[in-house]
């Protein structure tokens, strides 16, 4: 039987390697650990696709709004779709940012292996 000191030491252990061991933005290490270097610039390629989509409907929004304010000379807010575009820029940011943070760590290792 374990005591509940020896538990405890034991979890403190546990939290103390999974600080070492750290992940890559909000995934831990074994979620890293399982995905190969092609997931992680999968990734990247479909966050930024998603972002520009977003960017894209943000400027036409913008576009929009203006030709309104031209020919009415005032134009809707558009808040929600805003919201929405930004929503989506965000969105695309978030599915990049563990291949972005991959890449940089890599780029960063391969410069220090050959100073």
């Amino acid at each position: 039987m374990t005591t509940d000191e020896e538990r405890q030491s034991v979890l403190r252990e546990r939290d103390h390697r999974r600080l070492l061991r750290g992940g890559l933005g909000l995934y831990s290490h074994e979620q890293c650990r399982n995905t190969t270097a092609f997931q992680f610039y999968g990734q990247i390629v479909v966050g930024v696709i998603v972002a520009l989509f977003g960017l894209f409907l943000a400027w036409g929004l913008w576009k929009t709004r203006l030709q309104e304010i031209s020919e009415y000379g005032n134009a809707d807010s558009h808040y929600a779709g805003f919201a929405f575009s930004f929503g989506v820029i965000v969105v695309g940011a978030f599915m990049a940012h563990p291949g972005v943070i991959y890449c940089w760590r890599r780029l960063s290792a391969h410069r220090r292996n050959n100073d």
